[in-house]
């Protein structure tokens, strides 16, 4: 006599392995994958790490007519961090969170922005980024989880750069490089 059809015991060892597989990949892959991004974002801040690098020490003057006369003055201030908020700088015209510099907010001029003649970090190096790390609206470069890249400026804390890139890592705390934070050092 032949059989057409499967054993109940057949079917249920079948649905175990498949399980037992399920249960051995999804863990699996989501370590590759949170390793993917990691080494998606170490290159993402080598890359802008060493476009900001071949720019040396470059400074922006920054133009503000703080009492309606017509006469800008002109202040000077590290480059791809004007706004001093710890982030890459993105797009000013179109980032809706840059603020101007404290030396210029202080003189309370009211045409900071349209006086300013500098237009964020990825516009004025180029750097050859992925199209999905730069976000849209503002223009800032993001790294895999999304948040914009941080910098700091200090001698003899970066290596031998006088500034730092770092991604603020999978929890997005900022712990200045360190913790799971991604440095450029």
């Amino acid at each position: 006599m032949r059989r057409s059809a499967f054993s109940l015991v057949e079917i249920m060892i079948v649905i175990g392995v498949i399980a037992l597989l399920v249960g051995i990949g999804i863990p699996t892959y989501r370590i590759l994958q949170a390793q993917a991004q990691r080494r998606v974002s170490q290159g993402l801040v080598e890359t802008v790490a060493a476009a900001v690098s071949s720019y040396g020490q470059l400074h922006f003057t920054l133009y503000e007519d703080d009492n309606g006369d017509g006469v800008a003055n002109r202040a000077r201030y590290p480059a791809w961090d004007v706004d001093a908020d710890g982030r890459l700088d993105g797009d000013i015209g179109a980032d809706r969170f840059w603020r101007p510099p404290p030396a210029l907010a202080a003189s309370g001029g009211a045409s900071q922005r349209a006086m300013i003649r500098y237009q964020g970090f990825v516009a004025t190096a180029n750097p050859a980024l992925p199209r999905e790390r730069i976000e849209t609206s503002t223009r800032r470069v993001t790294d895999t989880w999304g948040r914009p890249l941080r910098i700091a400026y200090a001698i003899e804390v970066y290596g031998d750069r006088p500034f730092g890139i770092w991604s603020t890592g999978p929890d997005g705390l900022d712990q200045g490089g360190s913790g799971d934070d991604i440095p450029s050092w």
